[in-house]
Order: C-alpha cells, then structure tokens, then sequence
C-alpha cells in the first residue's frame, strides 16, 4: 500500500485528476487529515495535497525544528515522490474557490516545490496534457518507479 500525494496550487486541476483516478478504481482521500484512517488500505490512497503540505503551512506561521518536522514525517510517510500539478494559465479560473491571481498561484507553486524538497521528497511533475493522459502519467510513473 502507497499513500501518494498529489500536491500543487489552486487551480491546477488536482481535484479533477483524483476524479479521474476514482473513475479508474484507485481509493481516494481529499482531506490529509484522514492519513491514519487508510493505513491498512490495500493498493494505491492518493491525496488531494497531504500531511507534508499542512506542515508547510504551519510552518509558515510558527517555524518546525528540525526534530518536529522529522517526528511528523516519520509518523506520516508518503509514497517518496510527490506528483506535482503545475500552475496552468490555460485552465485556471477565479470562482468561489479561487479569489487569487494566477501570479498566486505560481507563487504557491514555488514554495510547495521548495518544502517538498526540503522534506526530502522527489518531485513529479504532471504535464499540462488531458486528465486522461495525466493519469496515464502517474500511474505509469508508480508502475516504473521512476519519473
């Protein structure tokens, strides 16, 4: 069992491909709060964000020691690549869930990128294709183990 983590900022399409990923069998979780609920969950959990993103937050607000960011992590563990929705111009939209400009959105990007790496975390990122084909993507990527 490999709790996945699909991350990225508002407005990249994550929601839309964890759908999609439903549509194809595969369990999934849109609230990391949920992490320990799916332990014993057989396959493949993919999360709308994780445990590691709530982190990044938190640590933007009161910065983690290095020892409690390590005890968080060792209680939460990830599959060890985080797939990566970029920001894309071309399907973002400002509605009731997203009242910020895509310059926001970019910039969210950045500092999930640059926390994920700090957590130690091999990026994937998921190219701006089809949700058909971005499924294809992440699931080819866990099959082969490689990005």
């Amino acid at each position: 069992m490999a709790r996945i983590a699909i991350t990225g900022g508002p407005g990249a399409g994550k929601t839309t491909l964890l759908l999609a990923l439903r549509e194809r069998g595969h369990r999934i979780v849109g609230d990391s709060a949920n992490f320990a609920h799916h332990a014993a969950t057989p396959g493949h959990v993919f999360f709308d964000r994780s445990v590691v993103d709530a982190l990044g937050g938190l640590d933007g607000v009161a910065p983690l020691s290095q020892a409690e960011l390590g005890g968080w992590l060792a209680n939460h563990p990830y599959f060890p690549k985080v797939f990566v929705l970029p920001p894309w111009q071309a399907i973002y939209v400002n509605d009731g869930e997203r009242d910020h400009t895509f310059e926001h959105a970019e910039a969210v990007d950045r500092s999930l990128r640059a926390w994920c790496r700090r957590c130690r975390y091999d990026l994937i990122e998921v190219p701006r294709v089809p949700v058909a084909e971005r499924c294809a993507h992440v699931l080819r990527a866990l099959a082969d183990g490689a990005p």
